[in-house]
């Protein structure tokens, strides 16, 4: 194995006041790349399930799941609560919805009649 990356404590220091996730990317890597073997989680998984629970639950926020309940029809959106995956799914379900509203179709505004 390689020698450990040393980054200066200034460097990490600033990058987090900035919110940036660059620190984490080195130990992310090193971390997946150390991904035990299916039997390895399989021994984990029954030894010690109340751990197991925690890391599936851990790694499927990391993924962008979550277990918040979205109320349909509500435009306004707080993403600074969004994961990076939400927001792009967000921002596709979005350019979805405006591919439909085609410039082609004509745009009618429709007031109440009073007359009838």
């Amino acid at each position: 194995m390689g020698h450990p990356v040393r980054i200066p404590e200034s460097s990490i220091s600033a990058a987090l006041h900035a919110r940036s996730r660059e620190p984490f990317t080195d130990v992310l890597a090193a971390l997946i790349g150390a991904l035990p073997d299916p039997k390895a989680m399989q021994f984990f998984a029954n030894r010690y399930p109340n751990k197991w629970a925690q890391a599936v639950a851990i790694f499927a926020k990391l993924a962008g799941y979550h277990d918040k309940m979205e109320v349909k029809g509500n435009i306004a959106v707080n993403v600074s609560m969004m994961s990076d995956s939400q927001l792009l799914e967000k921002l596709s379900e979005n350019e979805r919805q405006m591919a439909e509203i085609s410039v082609e179709k004509p745009v009618v505004l429709s007031s109440p009649n009073h007359d009838e």
